[in-house]
């Protein structure tokens, strides 16, 4: 597997110009989601709100070949004589990237909306934004601070690569500022704002994780480039 289906990853990623036509696919097929949900969206496939829908598919399809760019990138980058503790920053960026893909794949956090929903029914600042937002918050901070400071420490020789990554990251933090407004504030005002909140959340959300894997494999082929020297 590693060295034939990751080596075909690897080389779409890195190599010119395969790398210019697959992250031109992502975006072209990004793009043609976001036509189909706002042209049918009362059908259910093209809901990017919705699990098992084909942009829930291709979110997480995305999330979990960026998780594996994320390994291939720590093998590229901490060599084989590397201590656990190099590993770990690594193995642990590349978990947060697999359990989103989980998350969008089989809706985990939807889950707490429904366990949480008859607590303190009569709390109204509780249940004034998605309830699952109140459980996530506080691992949400701690994994924007981690990530931060990850990226910070890797990609500060590259400022464009350090761009990249802390746009993608503005881009994912956009989108739960954006699940906190939709609720009590856009949901009420009609199916027209709701439609227009989920394909500006969800494209957010795709968008950002394309330019993660953008970022990692510019590192990956940086360092391909200088073993090469």
């Amino acid at each position: 597997f590693r060295k034939r289906h990751l080596g075909t990853l690897n080389k779409l990623l890195t190599h010119t110009p395969h790398r210019y036509y697959f992250f031109a696919f992502l975006i072209v097929v990004q793009s043609a989601l976001q036509i189909m949900w706002f042209t049918y969206p009362e059908d259910f496939h093209w809901n990017l709100n919705a699990e098992q829908s084909y942009g829930t598919h291709f979110a997480s399809i995305q999330l979990y070949i960026l998780g594996l760019l994320v390994m291939m990138t720590a093998w590229a980058d901490y060599g084989k004589e590397a201590s656990g503790k190099e590993k770990l920053p690594w193995y642990l960026v590349a978990s947060v990237y697999f359990y989103i893909g989980l998350d969008d794949c089989v809706g985990i956090h939807e889950n707490f909306i429904l366990w949480t929903r008859p607590l303190i029914p009569e709390a109204t600042v509780f249940h004034f934004i998605h309830e699952w937002l109140w459980f996530y918050a506080p691992i949400i901070l701690v994994v924007v601070i981690f990530l931060s400071r990850f990226f910070l420490k890797k990609f500060r020789y590259s400022l464009g690569i350090l761009a990249t990554m802390f746009v993608a990251l503005a881009f994912w933090i956009s989108v739960l500022v954006l699940e906190g407004l939709a609720k009590n504030i856009v949901d009420p005002m009609g199916l027209d704002y709701g439609r227009l909140l989920i394909g500006v959340e969800e494209g957010l959300e795709m968008l950002g994780a394309t330019l993660f894997m953008l970022g990692f494999s510019k590192h990956l082929k940086n360092i391909a480039e200088n073993l090469r020297r």
